[in-house]
């Protein structure tokens, strides 16, 4: 591995350069009553058909889980998050997705933050930042830039 742009792994021998917290958030129904609340509480899981993401991408949604007692019944699935938001506006059930992956595709979904609040730490995994070369040095210099431009209306 040279360098890759992931979701911080738990595990493993890499150096790594934090470049955003995504926040991750429940998508409903357009029809679910939240009663009022301006949060999803992990809780209210429970039992009901919550989508996941095929094995690999699912780490930051199961890690957000792991707080709470619910009981889901996970339905894995291997579609993109685009046809996953589809499933969720007909009433086909509920998943978490970070704020990346839904901004601008969830007029027809309710969206509303996790609580307890919860994110995916995105960033750089790299063997070595010390010795890698220049240009990686450079291109990673370059992706902290762009990252803190692209989100300035966000926190990263």
């Amino acid at each position: 591995m040279d360098i890759v742009f992931t979701s911080r792994l738990a595990k493993g021998n890499y150096d790594w350069i934090h470049l955003k917290k995504d926040p991750l958030y429940a998508v409903l129904p357009p029809d679910y009553n939240n009663g009022g609340e301006p949060v999803f509480r992990l809780e209210k899981f429970d039992g009901l058909d919550f989508y996941v993401a095929s094995q690999g991408f699912d780490v930051d949604m199961m890690h957000a889980m792991e707080s709470t007692n619910a009981k889901p019944n996970y339905k894995p699935v291997n579609i993109d998050d685009q046809a996953l938001i589809n499933l969720i506006e007909h009433g086909m059930g509920v998943t978490i997705l970070p704020e990346l992956a839904i901004r601008e595709r969830s007029s027809k979904v309710q969206v509303m933050p996790v609580f307890p609040h919860s994110y995916r730490e995105l960033g750089i995994a790299i063997h070595s930042l010390e010795h890698s070369p220049i240009i990686i040095r450079d291109f990673i210099k370059v992706s902290q830039e762009m990252v803190s431009f692209l989100c300035k209306d966000v926190d990263a």
